[in-house]
């Protein structure tokens, strides 16, 4: 019985080592994600055919639940991905809004997200937590205003494909992550994410090779 224990322990704690790391891989992997796509920017300087709506709506959930994430203590390997993913969802946003001339915009998006960094820094944990679960309908509005947009439009626009297929890694991975710690509270995003990432890919990838052979 001794034996069986010890077992079961040394394999739980080699459990415990590879998520880690593969919570470090996740947090390289979206550290990078948008990268592909900031780049597209830069190099077409051009802010059109971006949906910004979209861009917007990861921007608000990736604040809250980093926010959320470092409020209850979690291991950075579980929250730092989230974070550069904001960092790098805004440098789009004002990128796109620089390149289009709007200046307008820019100014008020620029306001809006320092103001809404400060009401999270200041949030109650528990509203928080209330706010994660109000927040899942209108991302998966968010998600599917998106696909249904691509469809009718017949293309994904400016969307980087390595960017999409990236975060189809990066949520896919984020659901293992999620189950393994039982943080059932992000496991039904991370699945959402992962679902939408992955059609967007395939869309992507369709409406691409739909447009090189006309």
């Amino acid at each position: 019985k001794q034996w069986y224990q010890r077992r079961v322990r040394g394999i739980n704690l080699r459990m415990e080592g590879f998520m880690q790391l593969f919570g470090y891989g996740l947090a390289v992997t979206g550290s990078v994600a948008f990268i592909p796509q900031i780049t597209k920017i830069v190099q077409s300087r051009n802010g059109e055919g971006i949906n910004y709506g979209m861009f917007a709506t990861i921007d608000i959930i990736t604040s809250l639940v980093s926010t959320f994430c470092i409020k209850t203590g979690l291991d950075y390997s579980n929250w730092l991905e989230l974070l550069i993913t904001n960092v790098q969802v805004l440098t789009i946003q004002l990128l796109g809004r620089w390149y289009l001339g709007d200046t307008r915009s820019l100014l008020l998006l620029t306001l809006t997200k320092l103001l809404t960094t400060g009401l999270l820094i200041i949030t109650p944990l528990s509203y928080l937590h209330l706010a994660l679960r109000c927040i899942l309908p209108i991302m998966v509005i968010a998600k599917v205003t998106t696909t249904v947009k691509h469809y009718r439009e017949k293309s994904t626009g400016a969307l980087s494909g390595v960017t999409l297929a990236l975060q189809s890694f990066q949520f896919s991975g984020r659901c293992v992550t999620a189950a393994w710690a039982g943080a059932s509270e992000f496991l039904v995003p991370s699945a959402i994410n992962a679902t939408f990432a992955f059609v967007h890919l395939v869309q992507f990838w369709v409406y691409r090779t739909k447009t090189k052979a006309e």
